[in-house]
C-alpha cells in the first residue's frame, strides 16, 4: 500500500497486494496510522483501492493455515479497527470497487463512506462462507449499518451496489466513474481537515465506546464469540 500527502490530505492506497487483511497488511496499516498520528497540523486520512476492488477482507488461504493462532490473528483485526475510531483525524473510505466482509468493516471503522456507484459490491457474506461475526464485527455494524438493512446484509448475506448501499445507510454519499470516489473523499477531507485532534478522538471515544471497551477486553481471545 501506499501513503502519500496530496494537497494536504493523507492519502493511503490500496494495491492488489494490499486488499485483503493479512498479518502483513495488518501491519502496513498500523504503519500508515502511525505515520498520520505523527504528522502535524491539519488533516485527514483518504483510503481508496487501486482497479475494480477497495478490500476483499481477511485473506482466506492465509487464515486456513493459522490454526491455534487465529484468535490471537483476530484479536490483532479488531485492535487495527480500534486504531482507525481513535485516531484523532477525520476519515474517508472511498470504495472504488468491491467492499466484501472485513474490508467493508475497515470501510466502517471511518467516518465517512463514499463509494462507486456504477461498479462493485457491498457485501458481508459470512454467512456464506459459514464464518460467524464475532462480537467485536458484529458490534462495530450494528453501530453503523440501521435495521432492517443490517438483518439483510449480516443475517441473509445481501449484496448491494453502490446505490442500494446509500439506501441502507452503508454509505454516505457515491460517485460516479473510477476516479469519481476518491476526487469526492478528498474534496471532503479538505474540508474536514481542521478537525483534526483531541476533540475528535474523544467524541468518538464515547460515541463507540461500548464497542471501543469490546476491543480492549482482557482476554478477548476467550470472548471472541458470544456464547
Amino acid at each position: 500500500m501506499k501513503l502519500e500527502v496530496v494537497d494536504g490530505i493523507h492519502l493511503l492506497t490500496l494495491d492488489e497486494a494490499s486488499q485483503v487483511i493479512n498479518d502483513t497488511t495488518v501491519a502496513a496499516w498500523n504503519d500508515a496510522l502511525a505515520t498520520v498520528a505523527a504528522s502535524e497540523g491539519p488533516t485527514a486520512l483518504v483510503v481508496t483501492g487501486e482497479g475494480k476492488t477497495f478490500n476483499q477482507g481477511l485473506d482466506l488461504p492465509f487464515i486456513g493455515g493459522l490454526g491455534e493462532a487465529f484468535p490471537d490473528f483476530i484479536r490483532d483485526v479488531h485492535q487495527l479497527f480500534g486504531r482507525l475510531l481513535r485516531v484523532d483525524v477525520p476519515t474517508i473510505a472511498a470504495m472504488n470497487g468491491h467492499t466484501i466482509a472485513g474490508g467493508a468493516m475497515l470501510a466502517l471503522c471511518m467516518d465517512l463512506r463514499i463509494m462507486r456507484s456504477d461498479r462493485g459490491w457491498f457485501r458481508l457474506p459470512e454467512v456464506e462462507l459459514q464464518m460467524p461475526f464475532t462480537t467485536v464485527m458484529d458490534s462495530l455494524v450494528s453501530s453503523r449499518i440501521p435495521q432492517p438493512a443490517q438483518h439483510r446484509m449480516m443475517v441473509l448475506g445481501e449484496r448491494v451496489g453502490g446505490e442500494g448501499a446509500l439506501a441502507a445507510g452503508a454509505v454516505d454519499a457515491v460517485a460516479e466513474g473510477e476516479d469519481g470516489p476518491r476526487e469526492a473523499a478528498m474534496a471532503r477531507a479538505a474540508e474536514l481537515a481542521q478537525y483534526r485532534g483531541p476533540a475528535l478522538t474523544q467524541i468518538r471515544t464515547t460515541r463507540y465506546g461500548d464497542l471501543l471497551a469490546s476491543i480492549d477486553r482482557d482476554g478477548d481471545r476467550e470472548h471472541l464469540f458470544a456464547p
